[in-house]
């Protein structure tokens, strides 16, 4: 007969470890400070202070590109301490569902991250949909941009909820400075904020204006040796890695000064 014991006791220990990854979402916790596309390389100072750290498995080692293959991803998990760990998969490589969930697996990784498609894209992103409900972690959709001539984003919460529906727990958002100059464009933005988890991306130096709910935290993407490189979430606005741990610190007191969401 099977160990029904045994069962339960694997079924508690994964509710109990889901309820711990939440707290680092819970606004209570404190913000999350999220870097991207860390490196054995990567110098521990740059993951100074954050408390989520992601990376990008690919066939082959590219470190130069911000990419690891598996065996150098476990070389950063070594390095990252008590942070979390999220795991994106490159997307030119072709992984397929089994490959990610084995490599998700034997890495011990905390959020699985992802891009999701085009929603206009039906067939494309209800395999996403599916895909995401297949796989158990808790899940963390990249790629989302908030632009002076496109505030799509904004009206995307019908996409937003059936992603949340379908596990995703975190949304990473890139805001260009120029975004946010009209009141209604800033009125819809705290909204979001109020209803999704957001993790905002913008360039140094550059705050949200005052009165805006906080996000959720900041996300900062670490820009690789090669300046030709797309980066892994698309994002426009990555940072030096020497200059990590500053911006880390400083978005944390962004998020200490904004009002509560």
């Amino acid at each position: 007969m099977p160990d029904e014991t045994g069962a339960a006791g694997t079924a508690d220990a994964e509710r109990r470890r889901a309820a711990e990854l939440l707290v680092l979402l819970d606004r209570r916790s404190g913000p999350v400070l999220k870097v991207n596309q860390a490196v054995p390389s990567t110098r521990f100072t740059a993951l100074r202070g954050a408390n989520l750290v992601g990376l990008t498995v690919a066939r082959r080692h590219a470190p130069q590109r911000g990419r690891v293959d598996e065996r150098a991803a476990v070389a950063v998990l070594d390095a990252v301490g008590p942070a979390s760990v999220a795991v994106s998969f490159e997307k030119t490589d072709g992984f397929t569902e089994n490959e990610m969930a084995g490599a998700l697996e034997r890495l011990g990784a905390d959020y699985y991250e992802f891009t999701p498609a085009d929603p206009e894209k039906r067939d494309a992103f209800a395999h996403d949909l599916a895909r995401l409900a297949r796989l158990p972690l808790p899940k963390i959709a990249n790629g989302f941009f908030l632009e002076s001539d496109d505030g799509s984003l904004l009206g995307a919460t019908d996409t937003l909820r059936r992603l949340t529906e379908a596990g995703v727990v975190l949304f990473q958002i890139e805001i260009a400075p120029d975004a946010l100059t009209s009141p209604s464009v800033r009125a819809r933005l705290a909204a979001l904020f109020t209803e999704f988890p957001v993790v905002v991306c913008l360039p140094p130096g550059v705050g949200l204006p005052p009165g805006l709910p906080s996000p959720r935290g900041y996300s900062v993407t670490l820009r690789p040796p090669d300046r030709d490189t797309t980066h892994y979430d698309y994002c426009t606005s990555a940072v030096p890695v020497s200059a990590a741990a500053r911006v880390l610190r400083a978005r944390a007191q962004d998020r200490e000064d904004a009002p509560s969401g």
